[in-house]
């Protein structure tokens, strides 16, 4: 089979020749120049000397190398095409650089004109940082001019950096193809700010209606975006990027998912499926155990995030929810910072979720700082015999 082939038997829960093997996250470009020193042969492909699915063509658009913080870049994984939604201001902001200090600096960032904190690296933090510092949004008068950028049907935003070549590509392509939309969640965040005072947590409860309004813009606005997408690609699978949790709980309780977030992953599961896409998964962060009900009642079809150390577990989700639930991850990356008996015990306990089907067992999120080159090697060979690959 090929590799598209072989996923969409996945997700169609098809018999196939065997489970997808893959890294979904790709690898951090700051551990691939470490692991060249490990002995990773100067032009070698990370994908290709392992053997994933897919890793013999092109994929995921490569994305730009950020001024700081090589943490934030990755190696696009090969393993499937993304389309890449334009969502960012139009005309975009001024970049320009309001504060700066010993080691970092406070700029206007273009694409969504909030004020981010730069934090250059050190030998203390070698891979800098990034952090939201101020939201372009705090009053419905700013509310009104800032929507004004965000206008769907801007036929200049179509695809992120994907003209007609990339639309030709995806329509020949042997690779599953995927279409990514940001979640009313991460909207908001990116809009209004999270914990802050005027941010989402506050406007739940001092400002609903607001809060209301906003989320029926940015789902209308992914789903003007992603419409031509649709009518001219063959898309095999949806993903929603959002925020509704982390290691240690959720954002916001069942009943506010249900009111505010649940309607609108309704909204655009629905829009997905009637464009023709079997499965719309989630990609969050953190413990979704409570809202999984809620979540497969709007429409998700599946979570790409198993995070084991927020306590997401694959064998449990699966005979929780069976068949209704696709599965993606749930191998704790953190067994290979420790030991070739842990990977293996750990390899051991995530597969053993195979025995039911609509799971793809893999690292729960990118490879950690501090990895080697072998222990990430032996994780690979031990999952590779465990899919039966080669």
């Amino acid at each position: 089979m090929t590799h598209r082939e072989r996923f969409r038997a996945w997700l169609d829960r098809r018999a196939a020749d065997r489970v997808p093997f893959l890294d979904w996250w790709g690898i951090p470009h700051y551990r691939e120049e470490e692991w060249r020193r490990q002995g990773l042969a100067a032009g070698a492909d990370i994908y290709q000397w392992i053997g994933f699915d897919g890793a013999d063509g092109a994929g995921t658009t490569e994305l730009e190398r950020p001024e700081v913080g090589d943490g934030y870049l990755y190696v696009p994984f090969r393993g499937h095409e993304t389309v890449f939604l334009d969502t960012y201001a139009r005309p975009a902001f001024a970049r320009e650089v309001v504060e700066a200090g010993a080691g970092y600096r406070l700029e206007v960032e273009p694409s969504f004109g909030g004020v981010t904190r730069i934090v250059e690296p050190s030998a203390d933090n070698p891979l800098g940082a990034v952090h939201g510092e101020r939201y372009p949004v705090s009053a419905l008068t700013d509310w009104a001019l800032y929507r004004d950028r965000f206008q769907g049907a801007d036929l200049g935003r179509y695809l992120y950096r994907c003209g007609e070549p990339q639309i030709e590509r995806c329509a020949r392509t042997r690779f599953p193809v995927e279409l990514k939309v940001p979640g009313p969640l991460g909207r908001l965040w990116a809009t209004i700010g999270l914990y802050n005072s005027g941010g989402v947590l506050e406007s739940l409860y001092d400002r609903p209606a607001f809060l209301a309004e906003m989320i029926d813009f940015w789902v209308a606005f992914a789903c003007e975006l992603a419409r031509p997408a649709l009518t001219r690609l063959k898309v095999d699978f949806a993903t929603i990027e959002d925020g509704l949790a982390y290691d240690g709980g959720a954002f916001l309780s069942p009943d506010l998912l249900r009111r505010f977030i649940a309607p609108a992953y309704r909204r655009l599961t629905d829009f997905f499926h009637a464009g023709g896409v079997p499965v719309v998964f989630l990609n969050s962060g953190g413990s979704l155990n409570a809202f999984l009900p809620d979540l497969l009642d709007a429409g998700i079809g599946g979570i790409t995030h198993v995070a084991v150390q927020a306590g997401m577990d694959l064998v449990h989700l699966k005979r929780e929810y069976g068949a209704d639930l696709h599965l993606i991850g749930g191998i704790d990356r953190r067994a290979l910072t420790e030991s070739d008996a842990a990977i293996e015990r750990e390899v051991d306990r995530a597969t053993a979720a195979l025995e039911m089907s609509g799971v793809i067992p893999c690292l729960d999120a990118s490879v950690l700082y501090g990895t080697p080159l072998a222990r990430y090697r032996h994780y690979a060979d031990c999952l590779a015999r465990r899919l039966g690959v080669g």
